[in-house]
């Protein structure tokens, strides 16, 4: 019999959800859908900033004001 691990079909981490945000965008872009996207980027800069994870961080930055300038227009 074959166990099924529930947590590999769900996004648990914001950068799991963004990517699914993203692709769902591509299809289907609507201004709710880019302001949760400016949402779990906001999610994914606080908890870089609260690690040490900066690599990345100014990429995140970026992005985030990509997506508040979609929700305004």
């Amino acid at each position: 019999m074959k166990v099924f691990d529930l947590k590999k079909q769900y996004a648990t981490t914001p950068e799991q959800w963004l990517t699914i945000l993203l692709n769902t965008y591509c299809c289907a872009p609507s201004q709710g859908l880019a302001k949760t996207i400016v949402h779990y980027i906001e999610k994914v800069i606080m908890s870089a900033d609260s690690s040490s994870e900066t690599a990345n961080l100014c990429d995140y930055h970026t992005m985030h004001r990509f997506w508040c300038w979609q929700c305004q227009r």
